[in-house]
């Protein structure tokens, strides 16, 4: 019996801290060997999906449930994995890392060309329905978990956004361009292609902000991992602290392309993002 997965959230509804790289991955082999990715064709097989069965029991004690859905490209490797996941069409909500969590958690009988299993692009549509839970640690501090409340409903279809040839993404410490001297950027690879924001939904004015009058630019420091999901937010210009709270959560709304090293390995990098309030 699988247990249901769950992300925790630092706080309601604005989770900033969720797992990066499946763990449990075995560890690569010629880990920068650039895959071919076959397109759909004669003589081509489509993977099939096997959506792995969370049979434990559902929660009845949700202090709110969410509903959406969420669309993911990604690669079916020939052992059947998912990799180098990016979203097609988010959900801007908690709800896309647990879709992320469940793509990784599927396996798959790969796709086969001539009989030889190949890697493949495609896309997996989830329905999500997410159960908020609420726990109090030894400290008396009030966190949050969201749970796949109930298996998400998946179809898999053909998707042909990839290039011809990939690196897989792997667990990596993140990487921070600005930071790092020359000769070390060039270890990077022979370029870095920023992330590209797919969806970046407008902060809404606090209260208080709406109260005070107050407009300006909040700045915000995050990581953007290898999936377009943001991280580890922190706001490096404040201005003004309800205000600033409001840019946080809007940012964990944010999604993008991921950052891509030589335009074939995702990479996880630190971005800045300005978030604007006008009156």
């Amino acid at each position: 019996m699988r247990r249901l997965i769950a992300v925790p959230l630092t706080f309601l509804c604005a989770s900033v801290l969720a797992r990066g790289q499946s763990s449990s991955r075995p560890q690569e082999t010629n880990a920068d060997r650039p895959v071919q990715v076959t397109k759909m064709g004669p003589g081509t097989t489509a993977p099939v999906l096997l959506p792995a069965d969370f049979s434990e029991p559902i929660s009845d004690n949700c202090e709110r449930k969410y509903h959406g859905k969420t669309e993911i490209a990604l690669i079916v490797d020939v052992d059947g994995r998912a990799r180098n996941m990016q979203f097609v069409k988010p959900a801007n909500n908690d709800l896309d890392r647990l879709a992320i969590e469940v793509a990784e958690t599927d396996r798959f009988t790969p796709a086969t060309q001539a009989g030889v299993a190949v890697a493949i692009g495609e896309s997996l549509e989830l329905q999500i329905e997410g159960c908020l839970l609420s726990t109090v640690d030894s400290s008396g501090k009030k966190t949050y978990m969201l749970k796949l409340a109930a298996p998400a409903v998946q179809k898999l279809r053909s998707y042909d956004g990839y290039p011809a040839q990939v690196i897989y993404a792997r667990e990596q410490l993140p990487i921070n361009p600005t930071s790092l001297p020359p000769d070390q950027l060039r270890n990077l690879g022979r370029s870095l292609v920023w992330p590209l924001p797919l969806s970046s939904p407008d902060a809404e004015y606090s209260e208080e902000g709406r109260r005070k009058h107050i407009h300006g630019t909040c700045v915000v420091s995050l990581f953007v991992d290898a999936y377009g999901l943001p991280h580890n937010m922190q706001v490096t210009d404040s201005l003004e602290p309800s205000m600033d709270q409001k840019a946080l959560e809007a940012v964990n709304r944010f999604r993008f392309k991921p950052a891509l090293r030589d335009g074939l390995e995702p990479v996880t990098v630190r971005i800045t993002v300005h978030v604007k309030f006008h009156p």
